[in-house]
């Protein structure tokens, strides 16, 4: 049966660092981001869609979009430990980097930490379990992120063929 998807890109400007690495990415630095989000659904509806590219557009900005001038860090990123002392937990540090960032930027800072170091193979799986739990409620199958890194780099997360649900027809 022939399977019909629809795309829809995105763009978010990110930083982030690794940890346990040892390379020019264990520095502070950001990426122009391009997001491909594919997706297919058993039956059309009404109208012939699969989903109005409105709401798949609403769906990745509510998902993707908090990445956008946003930096992301590791939970056990050393810098949390450098700032606090040994008499700090790990929240208190965290709210220390926070506090710093805000006086720097004279606002909240869009700072995520992550239970997992922030490569792009982790945060494309990470985004597709967001994208999953969304897209559940339209009845629509998550086939295929792409995330650019750069113009020669992108990560790739895809659903395995048989574990898409396609019933029915149209």
């Amino acid at each position: 049966m022939p399977v019909r998807t629809i795309t829809k890109t995105m763009s978010t400007e990110t930083g982030h660092r690794l940890t346990n690495y040892s390379g020019a990415c264990t520095h502070f630095h950001g990426h122009s981001y391009k997001w491909e989000v594919t997706i297919s659904k058993n039956v059309l509806n009404g109208t012939g869609f699969i989903i109005d590219y409105k709401i798949l557009k609403q769906i990745m900005k509510d998902t993707i979009g908090n990445l956008d001038h946003a930096f992301l860090l590791h939970s056990k990123d050393p810098i949390f430990s450098t700032i606090g002392n040994e008499n700090m937990n790990g929240y208190e540090a965290e709210r220390t980097v926070r506090e710093i960032l805000k006086a720097a930027n004279g606002e909240e800072a869009n700072l995520h930490i992550l239970p997992f170091n922030p490569t792009s193979e982790n945060i494309i799986s990470w985004v597709a379990d967001a994208l999953i739990e969304e897209l559940n409620k339209y009845e629509c199958n998550l086939v295929k992120i792409k995330m650019w890194e750069t113009d020669s780099s992108f990560a790739e997360w895809n659903q395995p063929q048989q574990d898409l649900h396609y019933e029915g027809t149209i």
